[in-house]
């Protein structure tokens, strides 16, 4: 889940599940932005493996819960692309 995002430093901070510590990675312009919406009544395999709609940096919102794939370099996590998981359509809380 998203906990905060800075666009001026292109970098933002996550806490993945069972943890309590956040990780910060940064993206570049080489890096992917997409979206995905939950679809209700999908089989797991076609969810899975949806790489969702083309959006930008400006999705990533704290709350939001996200894939990422990144790669570490010269001691950074750099991401290669990102997937925000949007929210449901009649859903109050962030991430779904």
């Amino acid at each position: 889940v998203v906990q905060a995002v800075d666009y001026t430093a292109k970098s933002f901070t996550i806490i993945r599940d069972k943890e309590t510590n956040a990780t910060a990675f940064i993206w570049n312009d080489g890096t992917s932005f997409r979206q995905k919406s939950p679809q209700p009544g999908t089989h797991w395999i076609s969810r899975l493996f949806s790489l969702g709609e083309k959006t930008t940096a400006a999705s990533l919102q704290p709350g939001r819960g996200v894939s990422v794939y990144y790669r570490k370099e010269y001691g950074r996590l750099v991401t290669h692309w990102v997937t925000v998981l949007m929210p449901a359509p009649n859903s109050s809380k962030p991430g779904g």
